[in-house]
């Protein structure tokens, strides 16, 4: 391997020398050559000017609010509340009836005088004063005897003559149109004729 010396000093007015370089440490680019034939034209085209592209930032899309679905109120439905206010409305009417005395006190089950068979007993069922239940008794047994046929059963009775036992009876008694029909007067006629009637016809 041959030797170059240096100079120690560099002249100015000379090109730098040149350092060799071992070909390992250059990287060797091969370019094949460009052959072209006899009919073929080289054309150049010019390059494209650099299109700009323009970024528009669209908003972002807000979320619109839900509106409240409305849902047509059934007919029934309504049909229903009036008829739930009607039936609310007759209740309190009834209550007022009650009060006001409209609604008649029923007659019970069975026939008067016969608690034991069916029946009841009059006295416990109107459960009115002892003095006036027994001032109506002795009225209508007068009555009776005044308008009636003693000899002869309730069922066998002119209905005139009922209707006015009860109308004085009524008059008396003011607290007897709480009863339906009237049905203490009718019982009393109907036990005091029996006992008359069955009396009539021991004696016969």
């Amino acid at each position: 391997m041959s030797r170059t010396s240096v100079p120690a000093f560099t002249d100015p007015s000379l090109p730098p020398p040149v350092i060799p370089v071992l070909s390992s440490h250059i990287d060797l680019v091969f370019t094949p050559p460009i052959i072209l034939s006899s009919r073929e034209e080289l054309v150049f085209i010019p390059a494209a000017p650099p299109t700009t592209v323009k970024l528009i930032s669209q908003p972002a899309h807000r979320k619109s609010t839900p509106q409240p679905t409305h849902h047509p109120v059934p007919e029934s439905s309504s049909t229903d509340n009036n008829n739930n206010m009607s039936d609310g409305a007759s209740s309190e009417s009834s209550l007022t009836s009650i009060e006001s005395g409209t609604i008649k006190i029923p007659k019970p089950e069975g026939e008067a005088g016969r608690p034991g068979r069916g029946g009841y007993n009059l006295k416990a069922q109107l459960a009115w004063n002892p003095a006036t239940f027994s001032k109506l008794k002795k009225f209508v047994h007068r009555s009776v005897k005044n308008h009636l046929d003693a000899t002869q059963c309730k069922s066998h009775q002119r209905e005139s003559a009922i209707l006015l036992v009860i109308q004085e009876a009524s008059k008396v008694f003011p607290d007897l149109d709480d009863y339906h029909g009237c049905w203490p007067v009718h019982d009393l006629m109907q036990m005091h004729l029996k006992y008359t009637s069955g009396r009539a016809q021991l004696a016969q």
